[in-house]
């Protein structure tokens, strides 16, 4: 790095930003879902077309509205998704059941 770069600036840590109410304390859940049918890239990477698949699959979109409804219902949420056409089929599944969400990305 020191070819390209004369300083390193390092951030205030989260923890700090979390103190002085800059950010929030998250609370995290997560579910152990069977992720067997996705397929490594040359990259090393899952392939997209296999994450497509899984994530957007009838099952999986189930799993998700009930995570959310036993958890989080009427709170405001953040659903992170593994790419674009995911995020678009979450955004379908809550606008059809009434939610009042939005889709952040291209």
């Amino acid at each position: 790095m020191k070819d390209n770069y004369k300083k390193l600036i390092i951030g205030e840590s989260i923890e700090s930003l979390i103190e002085k109410k800059f950010l929030a304390r998250a609370n995290m859940f997560n579910y152990d879902v069977s992720l067997q049918s996705l397929k490594l890239g040359i990259s090393g990477d899952y392939t997209v077309k296999s994450s497509d698949e899984l994530y957007s699959n009838h099952s999986m979109l189930g799993k998700l509205m009930n995570a959310y409804e036993e958890i989080a219902k009427g709170t405001k949420t953040l659903i992170f998704n593994n790419g674009i056409n995911t995020s678009r089929y979450v955004y379908d599944l809550f606008k059809k059941a009434g939610y009042n969400i939005r889709h952040l990305g291209q």
